[in-house]
């Protein structure tokens, strides 16, 4: 089994599905339909809602990131985050840095989608700001010598995850401590405003001691 000796995972603030070209052959698409029902049969038995349901479902997800992406095209940097609540009950909701610009606000009720967009303002922190606050987390724990660590944003929740498992030969860290060392950095970093201080209540921690690593390979 391979282990690994340092671990970090940084989850894309934007999970955009996108089409381009492709070489695939008749025979490759059928096979991939035939998948592709198989996969919707069985969700929708864990579900306990009809095939034709989990389809429509997932078209209404890939349908909304591909509109979010054209969002975040004309308004660099003014997202917060984009996210798709799980099936069977999915939304999409599309958190802005300040103020919902009124463009958008007409697009999804011309759409008639307005009450499956949801629209939310004051973020305050911008989606390249929370991969930069996750990537300075990585650098503090590192400095620290932590190695055994998952990390992401967490854009439903809105949240850093931190999950920290220190050895059984070393003393278990304190919150206030990790989080000391990590505005210490972020200090040290270009980012202002909001996205210039981590506070508590921004991470969901969870901080245990063994000597197991968090990810393994086998």
């Amino acid at each position: 089994m391979l282990k690994l000796k340092e671990i970090f995972i940084i989850v894309p603030l934007v999970a955009f599905l996108g089409c381009g070209g492709s070489d695939s052959t008749s025979k490759d698409i059928d096979q991939q339909k035939v998948m592709e029902d198989k996969d919707n049969e069985n969700l929708s038995l864990e579900l306990g809602i009809s095939s034709d349901e989990v389809s429509n479902g997932r078209s209404f997800i890939d349908n909304f990131y591909e509109y979010a992406e054209t969002v975040r095209l004309e308004y660099p940097n003014k997202i917060s985050a984009v996210y798709a609540d799980p099936l069977p009950d999915a939304k999409g909701h599309i958190k802005f840095v300040e103020t919902i610009p009124q463009k958008v606000t007409d697009e999804v009720m011309a759409l008639g989608f307005e009450d499956n967009y949801i629209l939310t303002a004051n973020g305050g922190i911008s989606e390249q700001e929370h991969q930069d606050r996750v990537n300075l987390v990585v650098k503090s724990l590192r400095e620290m010598n932590y190695t055994n660590f998952i990390t992401f944003f967490d854009v439903i929740n809105y949240k850093i995850n931190i999950e920290l498992r220190v050895s059984t030969t070393e003393d278990k860290p304190t919150k206030e401590y990790l989080l000391s060392f990590i505005n210490t950095e972020i200090d040290k970093s270009d980012l202002e405003g909001r996205a210039s201080i981590v506070e508590m209540d921004d991470i969901k921690w969870t901080i245990d001691v063994s000597d197991e690593p968090l990810v393994s390979w086998d």
